[in-house]
């Protein structure tokens, strides 16, 4: 999987699971991978050339999305999350988050 956005869960930017040892996908294997990694990267972006040849807009949605800020539920929402994340203990994941996605700190 490749992450464009992650929506403030800090997810990496590619996971790989072995599915058939590990189905409910809590081990990436992506770091000690990377081959793979490269090889299903490059059938994505084949896949994807493939699907944009055939549409009549030529802009990606994915990339439109991406553009505006990320996932809807996501949008403007991080300073309210950060403030959340502290109130319940779970304020270790701020800096990261911050990191991440500074120009969502900036505007405020």
């Amino acid at each position: 999987m490749r992450t464009y956005h992650d929506g403030y869960h800090l997810f990496d930017k590619e996971m790989l699971f072995n599915l058939k040892d590990d189905p409910f996908e809590q081990h990436n294997v992506a770091g000690v991978r990377p081959e793979l990694c490269k090889e299903t990267v490059y059938l994505l972006y084949e896949w994807q050339d493939g699907i944009m040849a055939s549409m009549k807009h030529d802009v990606d949605p994915l990339w439109m999305v991406i553009k505006e800020g990320g996932p809807a539920h996501a949008k403007g929402e991080l300073p309210r999350y950060v403030e959340r994340l502290k109130e319940t203990g779970r304020g270790h994941s701020v800096p990261e988050l911050m990191k991440r996605h500074p120009a969502e700190l900036e505007s405020r």
